[in-house]
């Protein structure tokens, strides 16, 4: 499955059952805006009790289920797929192993050798330093 196909899974397993409630045109433009789709073009498929929903994220004139925050950039997450998809430079790495738990590497040049192997690693995000104090 690609990637587009898993997001495109996603988005649809999020809008739950007001999914079959849309138009499919309005099925298309939510699958192209990651989830997103114009509040005016479904007031009337979805009704008035949709708006006050706890569940939603607005966007301007958008929403979308809140379940699909960050899917633009998987969380910040980069795939690993292949050797080509590893880190580039030497920085701390937080990585994300197939059982489901979160593992840091502090200096990835030196741990990739030792560690990386072992912690089958699927995901990867880099550990940001924090910006100083502005008071």
């Amino acid at each position: 499955m690609t990637k587009e196909q898993k997001i495109q899974e996603v988005i649809i397993k999020s809008w739950g059952d007001n999914w079959k409630k849309l138009h499919d045109d309005i099925k298309d433009y939510a699958l192209k805006n990651f989830g997103f789709i114009s509040k005016r073009n479904v007031i009337d498929w979805l009704g008035y009790s949709v708006w006050a929903s706890p569940d939603l994220e607005s966007k301007n004139m958008h929403f979308r289920p809140k379940s699909l925050s960050g899917i633009e950039n998987n969380n910040g997450w980069m795939k690993i797929e292949s050797e080509q998809d590893l880190p580039k430079d030497s920085s701390a790495y937080w990585i994300y192993r197939t059982d489901n738990r979160i593992s840091n590497l502090n200096d990835y040049e030196t741990d990739k050798k030792w560690l990386l192997p072992d912690l089958k690693a699927t995901h990867y995000q880099p550990i940001e330093k924090p910006k100083p104090p502005i008071y």
